[in-house]
């Protein structure tokens, strides 16, 4: 089998950056597989624990207001709804 070329690495700063920038502009995306000669990596966000406890405390707040019945958000990749 013949051996394929392997492409310079990106320096690891300049490759986080540019992953941040997509996610940055893909506020819906939960994750990015990057396929490479070696197989792949999911790449996610890095959440603060604090920002989530808000989400789930505004959650919680607005499903216990009068009148609602339900709050779904959406899942994120790998999640079930």
């Amino acid at each position: 089998m013949a051996s394929r070329p392997i492409a310079p690495p990106i320096h690891l700063t300049q490759r986080s950056a540019l992953l941040a920038s997509l996610l940055d502009r893909l506020p819906a995306t939960a994750t990015i597989n990057v396929h490479t000669d070696a197989g792949y990596v999911t790449i996610s966000r890095d959440w603060p624990s604090h920002r989530m406890e808000t989400v789930d405390s505004l959650v919680d707040e607005i499903a216990a207001a009068p009148g609602i019945t339900h709050i779904a958000l959406p899942a994120s990749e790998g999640q079930e709804p």
